[in-house]
C-alpha cells in the first residue's frame, strides 16, 4: 500500500484523491468532518480532522464571490455557511468558530448569526415548549448535552455589543434557567441582556414560562432579573456623570415596563406579590407618568375579581394565600356595607324606641392615636328588669349606644333605675 513496493499504490491515490476533491470541495468538507466522529480517534491521529477544519475555516474566510460552492447562486449571502456547519458536533462546531474569530476577518454579527443557526438547531425552539424535531430525531436531547452546548455558545459569543440580539440573549437565559446550566454561564447571559436591554422590544419581553410548576403565562421573574440588572449598571453610570441620555434611557425602560405589566396583568395567575415586585423594581424617575401603570393595575385587580370560579379545593397553599391576600380588603367593606344597610333599614321599619335594641353597632374608637373598630353588644332594659338583678340593672354610659344624654338626664335615668329596682325588692 506504500509508494516502497510500487507507485502509484493505494495510500497515495487516497491521499491525492482526498486533497484534489473532498477538501477543495465545500460540502464534501463538512460531510467527511462530521463522518469522522463515528472514528474519531482514527480520524484525529491520521490527521482528517485537522484538515477538514482547516479547509473550512479557509473557505468562509474567503470572499463568496470567490468560494467555491456547488449550489450555484446569482447572488451568495454572507452567511451562506452558518447553517451548513450547524449539523456539526459541537466540538468541533467551536473549533471552526473559535479559529474564525481569531482572523478578525469577518463581522462579529455573521458570527452571531452561526450560533444562532446552531442553537435553534440543536436546543429547543425556543418559540415553543416541544423539543425540536432535528434534535429528537438524532435522540441528542438530553439535558445534559444541552446544557454543554447552551455554555459552549454563550462563551463563542464575540465581545461586540451588537454581535448577538437581546432577543436572542433572553431566550438563551431563558433557557439557561430552565436547564440548570452553571452560574457562570447565567452570570454572562445577564450581563449580556442588560447591556442591550434598552433596544428590547414588548414582544422580546413576553417569554413563556417553563417551569412545570408555574401557572403563569410569562416568566416575570426573568423580566425581574435582568431588570434589576440594568438598573445596577444604570446607576453606576449616573454615579460617574449625569446626562440626557441616561434619563432618556430609564425613561425609555420604565415605559416599556408598564407596557409589559399592562399584558401580563391579564393573566389570572400570577400572583400578588410577582405583580407588585415588578412595579416596585423601577425607581420614581423611571415614570414621568402613571397612565400605563394605573391602567396595568387595573386590568389585574379585574381579572382578580373575575377569577372566582376556581375550584379551591384543588388550589395549593400559596394561591390559597394570595387570593386571600387580594379578595381580605374587598371582603371586609362587603361586611360593612352589608352590616351598614341592615341598619338602615331597621330604622326605616320597625326599629323600637328602647334604647339598645338597635342589634350590633359598630363604632370607631380612638386608642393611641389609631382608629380601631369594635363591637358592642346590645342589651334589652325591659328583659334585665324582669330578671331584677342588679347587674342586668346597671346602666352603662358606653352601652347605650347611638344616643347622647347631658348629665341632667343621666342622673335622671339612674334615678328611675333605683326607684324601679327598689319596688321589685319590695314585692
Amino acid at each position: 500500500m506504500t509508494e516502497a513496493v510500487e507507485n502509484g499504490n493505494l495510500i497515495m491515490k487516497l491521499e491525492a484523491f482526498f486533497s484534489s476533491c473532498i477538501l477543495e470541495g465545500w460540502k464534501d468538507s463538512v460531510v467527511t468532518l462530521q463522518n469522522t466522529q463515528r472514528v474519531y480517534d482514527w480520524s484525529e491521529n491520521l490527521g482528517i480532522v485537522r484538515r477538514c477544519i482547516e479547509s473550512i475555516v479557509d473557505k468562509i474566510l474567503t470572499p463568496p464571490a470567490k468560494a467555491r460552492v456547488r449550489e450555484k447562486r446569482q447572488s451568495v449571502p454572507k452567511d451562506w455557511w452558518t447553517e451548513d456547519i450547524s449539523f456539526l458536533d459541537i466540538d468541533m462546531f467551536r473549533c471552526i468558530v473559535t479559529a474564525v474569530k481569531s482572523t478578525n476577518v469577518l463581522q462579529p454579527q455573521l458570527i452571531g448569526e452561526a450560533l444562532h443557526v446552531y442553537a435553534c438547531r440543536w436546543l429547543l425552539d425556543m418559540t415553543e415548549s416541544q423539543p425540536n424535531e432535528s434534535s429528537s430525531s438524532r435522540g441528542d436531547d438530553s439535558p445534559h448535552r444541552k446544557r454543554r452546548i447552551l455554555e459552549t455558545i454563550v462563551g463563542l459569543i464575540p465581545a461586540d455589543k451588537a454581535s448577538v440580539s437581546i432577543k436572542f440573549l433572553l431566550r438563551l437565559l431563558s433557557f439557561a434557567n430552565f436547564l440548570g446550566v452553571s452560574p457562570v454561564t447565567k452570570a454572562e447571559l445577564l450581563r449580556l441582556s442588560s447591556l442591550q436591554l434598552e433596544e428590547v422590544t414588548l414582544d422580546d419581553l413576553l417569554l413563556p414560562t417553563r417551569s412545570p410548576n408555574d401557572q403563569t403565562s410569562h416568566d416575570t421573574d426573568l423580566v425581574k432579573t435582568v431588570l434589576e440588572s440594568f438598573l445596577r449598571q444604570w446607576r453606576r453610570q449616573t454615579s460617574a456623570s449625569e446626562s440626557q441620555s441616561l434619563l432618556r434611557s430609564i425613561h425609555k425602560i420604565g415605559k416599556l415596563v408598564d407596557s409589559y405589566l399592562l399584558v401580563v396583568a391579564k393573566d389570572a395567575n400570577l400572583p400578588v406579590h410577582k405583580f407588585a415586585s415588578l412595579i416596585e423594581t423601577l425607581p420614581g424617575i423611571a415614570r414621568p407618568e402613571h397612565n400605563d401603570l394605573y391602567k396595568a393595575i387595573n386590568t389585574y385587580l379585574k381579572e382578580k375579581k373575575g377569577n372566582t370560579t376556581i375550584n379551591k379545593t384543588h388550589a395549593s397553599p400559596e394561591q390559597h394565600a394570595d387570593r386571600q391576600e387580594t379578595s381580605v380588603i374587598r371582603d371586609e367593606l362587603s361586611k360593612l356595607k352589608l352590616s351598614a344597610g341592615e341598619q338602615s333599614s331597621k330604622g326605616k321599619g320597625n326599629r323600637s324606641s328602647e334604647p339598645g335594641t338597635s342589634g350590633v353597632h359598630h363604632n370607631l374608637r380612638k386608642y393611641d392615636d389609631k382608629q380601631q373598630l369594635r363591637q358592642e353588644q346590645s342589651f334589652k332594659i325591659r328583659a334585665a328588669t324582669e330578671r331584677g338583678t342588679e347587674k342586668g340593672m346597671e346602666i352603662r354610659e358606653e352601652d347605650i349606644s347611638g344616643i347622647h344624654l347631658n348629665h341632667h338626664k343621666k342622673a335622671q335615668v339612674r334615678r328611675v333605675s333605683e326607684k324601679t329596682h327598689s319596688k321589685s325588692r319590695e314585692r
